[in-house]
């Protein structure tokens, strides 16, 4: 996708970036694999957590969407693996509310607020 997207002008090269970065887990296991050990961009980090979200909440054509609380238990055994962990914990309390009905905090609804405690 990322060689893809260097042909096209998004305006910005996040898109290419996200691409290319959002399977390697956050102790670097994953794929593409590459020597550098810096952080990949938070974007990277936040598409990765919704993605793998998204693999477990939709129906696939080899198995039925999983319910919300299974979804949330296997991913928890990503969080500070395969998931960067604030990130993950932010996402986890987003999602909990947003089922619950409940109103996010302030800033959240907008996406002010992605890092620190949740």
């Amino acid at each position: 996708g990322a060689v893809r997207l260097r042909k096209v002008d998004c305006g910005s090269i996040l898109p290419m970036i996200v691409s290319f970065e959002h399977h390697m887990k956050y102790d670097r296991a994953g794929y593409p694999r590459v020597h550098y050990r810096g952080a990949l961009n938070i974007a990277s980090y936040m598409t990765q957590i919704a993605d793998v979200y998204d693999a477990l909440r939709t129906n696939r054509p080899y198995r039925k969407e999983l319910g919300l609380e299974h979804a949330l238990s296997i991913m928890r055994w990503g969080k500070g693996t395969e998931f960067e962990p604030t990130l993950f914990d932010n996402f986890v309390s987003m999602i909990i509310q947003a089922h619950a009905g409940k109103p996010m905090p302030e800033g959240q609804e907008t996406g002010n607020r992605v890092m620190g405690p949740a």
